[in-house]
């Protein structure tokens, strides 16, 4: 399991990497696609702690805003485990089963998951990931991008309605890898700025 403590952030040279990737996957819902996504470093118990002064993260300190109308988080790997989970926790959480094919959204205290159907099947070893979440008024939009066995990618979108939540960090987990250095995650300046 890797943790994105979003307390910890603290701008640094990794920091000021701006994240557009796949933009114009958003750019047909009222998105936050023109925003500047600040990439951070995941740290996780499963490789050695990284020099505080290469990545964004350099403590566990704990501090919970709500979750700001616009705020949107990106997360991105080159190439994800074939299952894959995306929680912020209180929140939302995001399961991608890339060999049963399946998107599972879940709400914050509810028991079944909402499925996220697409067009095309993806990838059964898992692939290219991009996921989006996004708060508007009381609804999340959550959009995944994800590598389909055609060698191109299926888009997943689903918007749900949900009151407002808090939130502290972003927890990335897989049964099937320990190894989530590749992934990163991006945060739009209306989160940044609440832990500046």
């Amino acid at each position: 399991m890797a943790e994105l403590i979003l307390a910890a952030v603290k701008p640094s040279a990794l920091s000021q990497v701006v994240i557009n990737t796949h933009s114009a996957l958003f750019s047909h819902l009222n998105l936050c696609v023109t925003c500047n996504f600040h990439l951070y470093a995941l740290k996780g118990s499963e490789w050695p702690e990284a020099n505080p002064e290469t990545v964004a993260m350099i403590s566990y300190a704990a501090k919970e805003v709500s979750w700001p109308n616009n705020g949107s988080i990106k997360v991105i790997a080159p190439k994800s485990p074939s299952h894959i989970t995306i929680a912020v926790p209180g929140c939302v959480t995001v399961t991608i089963d890339w060999e049963d094919n399946s998107v599972q959204v879940t709400k914050h205290g509810e028991s079944s998951s909402q499925p996220v159907g697409g067009s095309e099947r993806l990838r059964d070893d898992g692939g290219e990931l991009v996921v989006l979440l996004s708060r508007q008024e009381n609804t999340t939009h959550v959009a995944v991008y994800a590598e389909s066995v055609g060698g191109g990618f299926d888009s997943r979108l689903q918007s749900i309605e949900m009151p407002a939540c808090n939130i502290s960090k972003v927890v990335i987990s897989s049964p099937k890898s320990k190894n989530l250095k590749d992934f990163q995650v991006g945060v739009s300046k209306e989160i940044e700025q609440l832990y500046v």
